[in-house]
């Protein structure tokens, strides 16, 4: 009686474990075709994870969250590291979406714990090693005053986030879209 009460229980863990390959199957051919539809799905944790409107921006501003192709520079590092994954950014990795806290003219000053713009100050603590102990770069701290490129943050798990605090501002350039909440986990 017992040993069948194991098997049945293995049937039923196997039978989920299949159900919960499909459903995430399907989540990402989902969100594959609503790409094309200008909706796209984030899966990293800096920012809430769930599916975001993009469209052309008229005008940046702080507080915006954008979706961004980094650098190649930066987006190698960050696919070599796995903090990205494979896409279609120029240098073959995917775009992130990240809040926008500082555009060209602010005054940035970065602390080994914030990101300061305008007085208003956003967690950002330098960690000097990553979630696998691997050392981590970051840029010089210190006041830029006047800058000339697009400051990014990671609201949503500021902890973790690998974001400007390590590599600074990015030209216009790299800025594809906004990217607006559609249905996100809180």
């Amino acid at each position: 009686m017992f040993k069948r009460g194991l098997k049945i229980l293995a049937k039923i863990i196997f039978a989920l474990f299949l159900i919960s390959l499909l459903l995430i199957a399907f989540i990402d051919l989902f969100a594959g075709v609503i790409l094309t539809k200008g909706y796209y799905m984030n899966w990293t944790t800096s920012m809430p994870i769930g599916f975001y409107k993009m469209t052309v921006p008229d005008k940046l501003q702080r507080g915006d969250d954008v979706m961004v192709c980094l650098p190649p520079a930066i987006g190698t590092v960050g696919l070599h590291h796995e903090y990205l994954m494979h896409g279609k950014c120029p240098g073959g990795f995917e775009p992130i979406i990240k809040e926008l806290i500082a555009v060209p003219g602010d005054t940035i000053s970065l602390t080994a714990e914030a990101m300061i713009v305008g007085g208003k100050a956003y967690s950002a603590h330098v960690r000097s090693t990553d979630h696998l102990d691997r050392p981590l770069a970051a840029i010089a701290r210190g006041t830029f005053a006047n800058t000339q490129s697009y400051w990014l943050y990671g609201k949503n798990s500021p902890k973790d986030s690998w974001d400007s605090r390590y590599w600074g501002g990015v030209d216009r350039s790299s800025i594809i879209d906004i990217a607006t909440p559609v249905a996100t986990l809180p």
